[in-house]
C-alpha cells in the first residue's frame, strides 16, 4: 500500500506541475491564436499530457486504474448516471426558458463551425473534467483509504472543489455568492461520498463530464467560466438558489436511476486486495 501512495503521490505532484506551470504558461503563448474555449481548456490538456506521462510513461500503470478501484469500471452506470443527470439539467432549462424566453437566446452560427465544435467539444470536455476528477477528487479519496470516517474523507475533494472555483467569473457575476459557493461544496461533497460509499468512481466523472457538456454544448450563460458556442445562451442571473435546487434535484435522479447493487461495495474483494497489497 506504502508503494502505492508514493505512485499516487507522484502523480499528483506531476498533474499540478503541469496543470500550474506548463498549462497557464501555455495558455499565456496561446490564447491569441487560439478561441476562447480552446484557451480555457490548455491548462487542463497539459493536466491530461501530465498523467498519462507520469503514470503511464513513468510508472508504467494502466491509466484505467486512476479511475478504479477494486471493481472493473462499468460503462453502464457512467452512461445511466450522465443520462439521467442530463435529463434533470434540461428539463429544469426547458422550464425556465418557457418561464422567461426573453432571457434565452439561440446562437446562430454557420453549420460547419457548428458541427466542428461539437466534434471538439466531445473531445476536449470529457478530457477536462476527468483531468479535473482525477487530481482534485479522485487521488485525493485514495490517499485516503486509511480514514474510517467517509463523511470527513468526502470533506477534502469538497473544500479542493470550492477552494478551486473561487477564481471563476461565477462568483463574482454572482447573484448570490452564498448560493454558488453552496453550488460547488455538493458539487465538491455529493459525488464524493458516493463514490466512498461504493468504492468506485464512475458516479463523478459522469455527471461531471455530462454538467460541462450541456454548457459548452446545450445553454451556456453570461460570464461563464467555459466560454463555447452554445446552441443557447442565457442572460438569467447565476448564483440563484434555484441553481441549488437544480443540482440536488440532477445528483438525486442520477443517483436513483443508478443499480444500487453495481454501486455497492465489495467488501470482502476489498480486504482480499489490502492483504494482498500488504
Amino acid at each position: 500500500m506504502e508503494q502505492k501512495n508514493r505512485h499516487l503521490l507522484f502523480t499528483l505532484i506531476t498533474g499540478l506541475l503541469f496543470f500550474l506551470g506548463v498549462g497557464v504558461y501555455a495558455t499565456s503563448l496561446m490564447h491569441p491564436y487560439v478561441s476562447a474555449y480552446l484557451a480555457a481548456n490548455i491548462p487542463f490538456l497539459a493536466l491530461a499530457l501530465g498523467l498519462i506521462l507520469s503514470h503511464s510513461a513513468v510508472l508504467k500503470e494502466p491509466l484505467i486504474g486512476l479511475v478504479t478501484e477494486t471493481n472493473a469500471w462499468s460503462w453502464r452506470l457512467a452512461l445511466l448516471a450522465a443520462g439521467s443527470y442530463l435529463a434533470v439539467t434540461a428539463l429544469f432549462t426547458v422550464i425556465s426558458a418557457l418561464r422567461y424566453p426573453q432571457d434565452y437566446h439561440a446562437l446562430r452560427i454557420p453549420l460547419l463551425k457548428r458541427l466542428g465544435f461539437i466534434a471538439t467539444a466531445l473531445i476536449i470536455t470529457p478530457i477536462q473534467t476527468t483531468g479535473e476528477e482525477i487530481l482534485f477528487r479522485i487521488i485525493p479519496l485514495k490517499l485516503m483509504k486509511k480514514i474510517q470516517s467517509k463523511a470527513i474523507k468526502a470533506l477534502v475533494p469538497t473544500l479542493i472543489f470550492t477552494l478551486l472555483h473561487l477564481a471563476n467569473r461565477e462568483i463574482a457575476q454572482s447573484q448570490n455568492r452564498l448560493a454558488v459557493l453552496l453550488y460547488y461544496a455538493l458539487f465538491g461533497f455529493i459525488p464524493s461520498y458516493i463514490a466512498v460509499r461504493s468504492d468506485r468512481y464512475e458516479f463523478p466523472l459522469a455527471i461531471h463530464a455530462a454538467n460541462n457538456l450541456f454548457v459548452v454544448l446545450f445553454c451556456n450563460y453570461e460570464h461563464s467560466s467555459l466560454p463555447s458556442l452554445p446552441l443557447f445562451t442565457s442572460t438569467r442571473p447565476v448564483g440563484t438558489w434555484m441553481d441549488i435546487l437544480q443540482l440536488t434535484a440532477a445528483l438525486a435522479v442520477s443517483y436513483s436511476t443508478i443499480p444500487q447493487r453495481g454501486m455497492e461495495s465489495n467488501e470482502s474483494s476489498v480486504e482480499k486486495t489490502t492483504s494482498l497489497d500488504a
